[in-house]
């Protein structure tokens, strides 16, 4: 996985990025895969398409308002998470910007 600093500028492609990451490993964990795993994209997913969702539209939430509920789930289960630290840091990257975006 490329390393690449999240940034206001970069918001929407990185939101792409991480979407595109997440799905290529939950589409090789369809059949057989780890549960811990899957559940992780899944939250990350989740997550990424309300972001990607809200920039789309342009008129999403207040700033005070905007979820960062990939943050919350890694705090949760911090011990449990399987999913690659870097992926999983940039997730968390990018829903910080967004909450100040």
């Amino acid at each position: 996985m490329t390393h690449f600093k999240v940034t206001r500028e970069n918001l929407p492609q990185s939101v792409e990025f991480a979407l595109n990451e997440c799905t290529s490993l939950l589409n090789a964990q369809q059949k057989g895969g780890d549960n811990a795993l899957i559940r992780d994209l899944h939250a990350a997913l989740s997550a990424l398409r309300l972001i990607e969702s809200e920039l789309r539209n342009r008129h999403g939430r207040q700033k005070n308002e905007r979820s960062a509920a990939f943050t919350r789930y890694v705090v949760d289960e911090n011990d449990q998470i399987v999913m690659n630290e870097k992926l999983k840091n940039l997730i968390v990257n990018i829903e910080a910007i967004y909450k100040r975006y």
